[in-house]
């Protein structure tokens, strides 16, 4: 980025707060504030956070119950409540989940068991 005053493109950070970041131009010393971008490096993967909903497609067993807690640990709900859920077929709250780890959760999902669906925050 060139100084605006001087057209050099010498800057030096004099402080900084979150993602602002001031900046001194080294040859007039104009400061400049400067919002960053935060990424993730190369290499490192990006992920979107998806909601997970789930039924039973079967009366759950108690160790279906307790897989299903083992695979989405956010779920709070009590065993009866969630038995409760399958006698009245109502869907139960998963908790949210990054969405590299869909397959992988529905895979565990079915063998408890459970139908899953995954959702977009957005």
């Amino acid at each position: 980025m060139e100084c605006s005053v001087c057209g050099k493109s010498d800057w030096k950070t004099i402080s900084q707060v979150g993602d602002i970041e001031i900046w001194a131009c080294q040859s007039c010393g104009r400061k400049e504030s400067v919002a960053l971008a935060r990424l993730a490096p190369a290499g490192v993967p990006v992920f979107k956070p998806v909601k997970a909903v789930g039924k039973w497609t079967k009366k759950p067993s108690i160790s279906d119950i307790k897989q299903m807690k083992l695979i989405f640990p956010d779920v709070s709900a009590s065993d009866a409540t969630l038995l409760r859920h399958f006698f009245l077929g109502i869907s139960i709250d998963l908790g949210v989940i990054p969405d590299f780890k869909i397959e992988a959760a529905r895979k565990q999902a079915v063998e408890a068991g459970i139908h899953i669906d995954f959702l977009p925050l957005d």
